[in-house]
């Protein structure tokens, strides 16, 4: 075989891999309606490892790069579009209902930037002046005035117009103009820590750095023109650089770029990333592959084309002389809601179609004659249609109408009260139903959304990028893409910016793992990692009793079937093999097995994996005479699926069942892997109470009994219906060990990023009362981390929730009726979602021959970190594949006083101790069991999800609103449904939005269990969780 191309070295220092193999890229190119995909370069092609020139032993590379020079001052100002007369293309002014003349005012971001880049290209002194925007503000080194003219005062307000501007459908519109007001002025310090030393206040702090950053995008987009697609404010994705994901997706790779302030620097940084798109097609044929695997419905697969910008492939007929609808800049519309199929599957054609007619295509608009009697469906009846059972799609205005038990417009029936007539929606000529054949997706759209199931793995496959492959394609490919290798001159004079064009190194040091301890023997920790051959657990938990349940899917039945009447089992003999295999694997690792008389045949059972069938199973398991409350259940599932495991979890913790899951296909081989049958042990253990491992001497500098609390919240995913309720988590440790932590959780208003305050008091004095019964004692200390929070939050989390915790604090004092001084908090929030990257800088600090990511244990606290807080970054483990990213810690108050050192190690330590796993995580345990205790609660959730769209329920009063919910959940089989309140509530009373985000919560534990879940009431007034009572002392949520 022959060798490698060895890497030519470049001046940045970083290896030059212009010369190795490199796979093809893709462009999109529109070749008459259907845009279609021609290859060109591509950036995901496989590079050697770089050979770095040996270094000092302790620095890394991290993707940053320095800034040298910034402008002195920034000048702000506010743009206002000004409202205008609103007319129809006749150019009639159109009316009010009371007859006055209507105006508009542009608010929709779309509209907004096509206005400002019409600025930009023909208003003074917009075309004159280098500005940026985040079309809410605009920003320049130079006062406008100056530019305009000299003798205005640029700190008034002034208005320039009229403008013309490009609508979306290509039409040109005309405006007033724009008011352009000063705000402020910026003046940067000089010194080479941007902010360190100054008085500037945190809000100008913050939007010197968004100036800056609108500066630093505004060059790119200039210097790349039509080459680089832009989300948000800070990712550039190359058009010409996609990989293929499956049918319905393309993964584009592009950049992240952001400046960051630190003590020492102003540096930029550069990260690689990569995001899902649509790929372009016609509606249908996405719809079509995105469910052919059935792992999402149609319906789901609608709902995330909603909003999507799509082309209108037919020529329509033009209705006035001086508009061509078929110009290319008026086939784009956007996808605003779905309706019913032109023919409903298996219908008769025609004849079915009389009685069932779609809603009316419409007239055009500014047509004064009446709206003719024809259906979609023969309007498009002279076309040849291939799916005419698909839904059809509205790219108009969207209908006020009543809609189907689907949310989707209710169109007329024969004989039915309602009816598909033009009155009766009251924007009837505003909607366009165009069959989905007719339809192509525009290219350049990210997918917003989670991804289905089966394209996450493949997705993960795509972004995962060696160190080596990401440093190489941001320092040699990325800075220059960006323009801040080749456009220095112009960043300079146009910007006031002087950016390096290489990555710094910073110095680090790094940290031993812990020593872990079985109860037999300390484990061999390598790469951050150990197994369980031949030991025994820390403390052991008991097993009275032992059941197996194999769900299988109905194409299974008869297997089972044959099964049973040839062995006379409840499941297949592999199932028999499994249950001896870990009797015997549990024994082994010291747990106490207790159901030593019952013959395997009484333990085994199987179900169909259909959720009532599961609800069921779980019942009558619980009833029978022979199961024992503390008993394991080890399900077994077919396959992978979400949706089955999250009803196991939901309805077999509601009635207090301990359950542990694995897949049929890790279990029913002949021979059974020792270590997976270790790992189903690890979950047993826990959940028993028991610790699979202790860290020995790791936990020194907590000189005074300390409880370690983790805290999160979980958002519901992007797509879900407004208003569903957050889902805030807390967990705690019981003693010195610091292994075991049990939970709380409770419901929280829609994306709240705050636990409210006494939401979270109530959880704290609950884990501070389990504190106490197990040690008669409370903590004179707390560790408290807290996961998912922004940089932009970290005032309002130190505001409330720091206070939360010493209000629970004091009622759990008032609960025991003890005096004691308050408890010292050391407050950090643990930051996953940054960009920060390392790389190693000569090969002694690869984490393996293989693995060539810097070695775990790696600590940085300078440099990089932020300039007004204790803050390092950590990476505790060793990554599997891709990048390693570290976890950034940020103290928001240490009353502890830590040392850096012991703050660290500990940190360090908490890596170790994740009860789910045999390795150091990526992030300190007591915020990872938050998140895996948060995630839990969005189990319970998707039931609602699956079952209600809230968004059909009219908020309209409190009494339709209050029987609204009862009736749903009691239709839907809610646990706890809510009371009825007919008569107690007056009619006319409006619902507030507070009221409306408690009902949701109400709506949601009708499903998820108590009702207490909702919050706050008295303490010691009852159990305020979801799950069964025999949980709320264990790690039953991992």
């Amino acid at each position: 075989m022959p060798a490698n191309p060895q890497p030519k070295s470049t001046q940045s220092g970083v290896p030059d891999m212009s010369n190795l193999s490199i796979n093809k890229e893709s462009k999109l190119v529109n070749k008459g309606t259907i845009f279609t995909l021609e290859k060109r370069e591509n950036c995901f092609g496989k590079v050697t490892v770089p050979q770095h020139p040996p270094s000092q032993k302790n620095d890394v590379y991290v993707n940053y790069v320095k800034v040298n020079n910034w402008p002195g001052v920034i000048y702000e100002y506010s743009i206002v579009i000004d409202e205008f007369t609103a007319k129809d293309r006749d150019g009639k002014v159109k009316k009010d209902k009371e007859g006055n003349d209507k105006t508009v005012k542009i608010s929709k971001i779309q509209t907004v930037r096509r206005i400002f880049e019409a600025m930009g290209k023909s208003l003074e002194p917009f075309n004159k002046v280098k500005w940026a925007s985040d079309f809410q503000c605009l920003w320049t080194i130079k006062p406008i005035g100056d530019i305009l003219n000299p003798k205005w005062n640029h700190k008034g307000e002034r208005s320039f117009g009229p403008l013309t501007f490009t609508k979306q459908d290509g039409l040109m519109e005309d405006i007033p103009g724009v008011t352009l007001r000063f705000i402020q002025e910026l003046t940067l310090p000089s010194s080479n820590g941007i902010f360190n030393g100054t008085d500037l206040s945190a809000t100008a702090q913050s939007r010197i750095m968004t100036a800056l950053n609108a500066f630093v995008s505004q060059h790119i987009k200039v210097n790349r023109g039509q080459s680089v697609q832009m989300v948000g404010s800070n990712k550039f994705f190359q058009k010409g650089s996609w990989t293929e994901m499956g049918d319905a997706f393309l993964a584009y790779r592009g950049f992240y770029v952001t400046m960051r302030p630190t003590a020492d620097n102003l540096l930029l940084n550069v990260n690689t990333a990569t995001s899902a798109f649509f790929r372009p097609m016609l509606v249908c044929d996405w719809i079509y592959y995105v469910t052919s695997k059935g792992q999402i419905t149609r319906d789901q697969a609608m709902k995330m084309l909603t909003n999507v910008r799509c082309r209108i492939t037919y020529d329509r007929p033009q209705v006035k002389a001086h508009v061509n609808p078929n110009a290319e800049g008026n086939r784009f519309k956007s996808i605003t809601e779905f309706g019913l199929p032109l023919e409903p599957a298996g219908s008769g054609g025609d004849e079915q179609f009389g009685t069932r007619p779609q809603v009316y295509q419409g007239r055009a608009r500014g047509d004064d004659a009446p709206p003719a009697p024809a259906t979609v469906k023969s309007f498009f009846s002279s076309m040849a249609l291939r799916y005419a059972t698909y839904p059809c799609v509205n790219v108009g205005l969207k209908l006020k109408a009543a809609k189907d038990e689907k949310g989707r417009p209710v169109l007329r029936e024969a004989g039915h009260h309602r009816t598909g007539s033009p009155q009766d929606y009251s924007n009837f000529s505003e909607a366009i139903w165009i069959p989905s054949e007719f339809l192509e997706i525009e290219p350049y759209q990210i997918f917003g959304r989670l991804l289905p199931s089966g394209h996450t793995d493949e997705m993960i496959k795509i972004a995962c990028k060696r160190p080596e492959e990401n440093q190489f394609w941001i320092q040699e490919k990325g800075l220059e893409y960006l323009g801040i290798r080749n456009d220095i001159a112009n960043l300079k004079s146009d910007l006031g910016l002087e950016i390096e064009d290489k990555l710094i190194k910073v110095g680090s040091k790094l940290l031993l793992p812990p020593v872990v301890s079985f109860s037999n023997k300390p484990a061999q920790v390598r790469d951050a990692s150990w197994n369980l051959a031949n030991v025994r657990f820390a403390t052991m938990g008991t097993v009275p009793q032992l059941w197996i349940v194999r769900l299988f899917d109905v194409n299974e039945r008869g297997r089972f079937a044959a099964n049973n009447k040839n062995t006379g089992l409840g499941l297949p003999r592999e199932f028999e093999n499994l249950y001896k295999e870990l009797i015997l694997t549990i024994r082994s690792h010291g747990i106490a097995f207790q159901d030593n008389a019952a013959p395997p045949q009484q333990r085994l059972v199987h179900a169909a994996k259909h959720p009532d069938n599961i609800k069921n199973m779980f019942t009558e398991l619980k009833s029978r005479k022979d199961f024992n409350t503390k008993a394991i259940v080890v399900v077994v599932i077919p396959t992978k699926n979400e949706e089955v495991y999250g009803c196991i979890k939901h309805t077999a913790d509601a009635q207090g069942i301990i359950t542990v899951c694995c897949q049929s296909g890790k279990v029913e081989k002949g021979r059974i892997d020792k270590q997976y049958l270790s790992n189903l042990c690890l979950k047993i253990n826990f959940k028993q109470g028991g610790n699979v491992h202790h860290l020995t001497g790791a936990f020194a500098p907590l000189k005074v009994p300390t409880m370690i609390i983790g805290a999160d919240i979980a958002h519901p995913p992007s797509g879900s219906i407004e208003g569903t309720p957050s889902i805030a988590g807390v967990v705690a440790t019981v003693d010195n060990k610091y292994m075991n932590m049990p939970g709380s959780m409770r419901l929280i208003p829609s994306r709240k990023e705050v636990i409210p305050r006494e939401i979270l008091t109530d959880m704290i004095v609950e884990r501070l009362q389990t504190f106490f019964i197990i040690n008669r004692m409370l903590p004179q200390n707390i560790l408290f981390y807290r996961d998912g929070v922004s940089e932009s939050q970290y005032a309002d989390v130190a505001t409330c929730e720091i206070p939360a915790i010493q209000d629970a604090y004091a009622i759990a004092l008032k609960n025991i009726e003890q005096k004691s001084p308050p408890v010292k908090v050391t407050f950090i929030v643990v930051g996953k979602r940054h960009h920060t990257r390392f790389f190693p800088t000569h090969q002694g600090q690869y984490q393996s021959a293989r693995n060539t990511n810097v070695r775990n244990g790696l600590v940085v606290d300078h440099t990089i970190t932020l300039p007004d807080k204790v803050n390092f970054f950590l990476q505790s483990h060793a990554a599997i594949q891709g990048t390693a990213k570290s976890a950034h810690y940020v103290v928001l108050q240490d009353e502890i006083e830590f040392a850096m050192n012991d703050l660290q190690n500990l940190t360090h330590a908490f890596c170790y101790t994740y009860s789910r796993a045999t390795k150091g995580v990526s992030y300190c345990a007591p915020a990872y069991h938050a998140d895996r205790l948060c995630d839990r609660g969005s189990k319970y959730m998707r039931r609602v999800l699956a079952t209600t769209d809230l968004s059909r329920i009219e908020f309209s009063n409190k009494q339709i609103y209050q029987n609204k919910l009862r009736t749903d959940q009691v239709a839907a089989g809610a646990r706890h449904p809510a009371p009825d309140t007919r008569g107690l509530i007056k009619p006319k009373d409006r619902l507030t939005e507070v009221e409306r985000d408690e009902w949701l919560m109400k709506f949601a534990v009708g499903f998820g269990g108590s009702s207490a879940w909702l919050g706050v009431r008295s303490v010691g007034e009852g159990r305020k969780h979801p799950w069964g009572k025999e949980f709320d002392e264990v790690m039953f949520y991992l």
